[in-house]
């Protein structure tokens, strides 16, 4: 067996056959290097005002990944300080930019979960239903 970042990793099976992971030799344009790959990566996404961003994966695949949509929520129980009830927010953000932001206040914890649950799953369902409709 040999293991060469280059060529990828070989094994020989019982039945005599060469398997090579890694995608074998590289071609010209790949890169030579780890550094050379991170230089590469920071100056690509420094360039770039997109929230997706280019990195290296093992073997030199190159990955362009982001989140385009996510969820933030805070909860504050029932304190003194806080007040008597659940109470917090659900927060939609694109691209890191607030979209819309919702709030809670509930009398128990199990009120509260089903609650933001079931506003959570109908934002999703907007959302794949507006993305289907745009993007298909």
């Amino acid at each position: 067996m040999t293991d060469d970042r280059r060529t990828g990793t070989e094994w020989q099976t019982a039945a005599g056959q060469h398997i090579i992971m890694g995608g074998g030799q590289a071609l010209p344009g790949a890169p030579e290097s780890w550094e050379w790959a991170k230089e590469w990566a920071d100056k690509a996404n420094k360039e770039s005002d997109s929230e997706i961003k280019w990195s290296w994966d093992c073997h030199f695949k190159l990955d362009y990944d982001g989140e385009i949509v996510s969820i933030s929520s805070r909860f504050y129980p029932p304190a003194k300080y806080y007040g008597s009830k659940w109470d917090g927010a659900v927060t939609l953000y694109i691209c890191n930019q607030e979209v819309k932001s919702h709030t809670f206040e509930c009398e128990t914890l199990e009120q509260l979960r089903i609650e933001v649950e079931a506003y959570c799953n109908e934002l999703v369902s907007k959302i794949q239903r507006l993305a289907q409709e745009v993007l298909l």
